[in-house]
């Protein structure tokens, strides 16, 4: 029997040239230089994608790009980036998939999370990388929290929570540390002094935050709820007692208060803002999606809900007598910006990033920073494709 993957045989009188640069030694400029000189210039390559076409072009200083020394170099020289992730689920599949934003403004997969679950996660973006904090996992609550390197694209699996939680509000401090709060009552086991804990990453450790006393705030004329742990205490603004709410977002106030590392927090909820969807806080405004493709805003505590101006023409283009422009989700961005996402009338997946402005008579103004068709479906797919944004989350790396 022939080999089918037998070498072709040269027809006689030709000769066959070899091959020299597999056997040459690379003679690019970057191996020519030593290797300390040869990281920072990697450092200040301008684009990850970059430097992965770098990595098939030098074979020579391939280790160094996986290196720690090469990303703690980037942040030393200012030289990070930010990056955009979403996270969607492409119809008939329900598994969740991780896509990360190219230059080109198209979605690209990164290697799937094993851990992922389906539905109710909360994120905390740290630098080089995201938690993602619990979720449900066929309509269980689960304590795992996977946190993805986003140089590396590597997921790695920390230590898990104390509570099992789902839909938690989560936030990230100065020097690091993770507060998680509510997101258990889900739970068949909960009790209401599980309602808090927080992450230590030096550490890899969570501790339960127990409340301890309530008290009421003439001034302020609201409820605060305090939480105690072994190194520190925090107030908690709430309407619900000792109770932790479910549907809100979390604001951070930092006080020179005694002792030192004593933190406050409170929450804006849901039915204080008139049960908006997918709101964010930038600097002392909050913004969310409105109908037919409005953002609105309006300042904190104040709930007057104002229409974001100079996004007509975004509006009026994606809009048509069989088809209205309406924003599936909303995200803000770790530069201080908002991404939104929308369904074409193909069915593909559009994506436009905003920033805002504020003119003369307080009035808020959007600025379209780019827009895009992000993710193409399969038109001859059976069944027919359909896709859903469950998260966005940007990382500077």
């Amino acid at each position: 029997m022939l080999n089918s993957y037998a070498p072709e045989v040269p027809p006689e009188g030709k000769r066959v040239k070899k091959k020299t640069e597999e056997t040459s030694p690379s003679l690019s400029g970057l191996s020519l230089l030593p290797e300390e000189i040869a990281l920072r210039c990697l450092a200040r390559v301008s684009s990850r994608f970059d430097n992965a076409s770098l990595f098939l072009a030098s074979k020579s200083h391939r280790s160094l790009f996986k290196s720690s020394e090469l990303v703690n170099l980037r942040w030393e020289m200012s030289c990070t980036e930010l990056s955009l992730y979403v996270c969607i689920r492409v119809f008939p599949n329900p598994t969740p998939r991780w896509f990360i934003l190219t230059p080109k403004r198209r979605l690209n997969p990164i290697p799937p999370n094993p851990y992922q679950p389906p539905d109710s996660s909360s994120f905390v973006v740290v630098n080089g990388g995201f938690y993602v904090i619990g979720g449900l996992r066929n309509g269980i609550p689960t304590s795992d929290v996977p946190f993805l390197d986003c140089y590396s694209h590597t997921w790695h699996r920390i230590t898990s929570m104390n509570t099992p939680r789902a839909s938690a509000l989560a936030h990230v401090v100065k020097g690091g540390k993770i507060y998680v709060f509510g997101g258990s009552k889900h739970y068949l086991h909960y009790h209401e002094r599980a309602g808090a804990e927080v992450f230590d990453p030096k550490t890899q450790t969570w501790t339960p935050l127990f409340f301890s006393h309530l008290s009421w705030d003439f001034e302020t004329q609201k409820t605060w709820a305090h939480l105690y742990c072994s190194h520190q205490s925090l107030d908690i603004e709430t309407p619900h007692k000792n109770n932790i709410p479910q549907s809100a977002v979390i604001v951070l106030e930092e006080k020179n208060t005694s002792p030192q590392d004593r933190r406050n927090f409170y929450f804006i909820l849901n039915d204080e803002t008139g049960n908006k969807n997918d709101w964010c806080i930038i600097e002392k405004q909050l913004y969310c999606r409105g109908t037919r493709g409005k953002i609105l805003w309006c300042e904190l505590n104040e709930w007057d809900w104002k229409e974001v101006k100079g996004l007509e023409e975004l509006q009026h283009s994606h809009s048509s007598s069989r088809h209205s422009f309406r924003i599936n989700k909303l995200c803000q961005t770790s530069a201080g910006n908002i991404v939104i996402f929308w369904m074409a009338e193909s069915l593909d997946l559009c994506s436009a990033e905003i920033s805002f402005e504020r003119r003369e008579g307080g009035e808020i103004w959007g600025k379209i920073e780019w827009s895009n068709v992000v993710f193409k479906v399969d038109p001859f797919s059976t069944p027919s494709q359909s896709v859903k944004v469950l998260h966005s989350v940007s990382v500077y790396v």
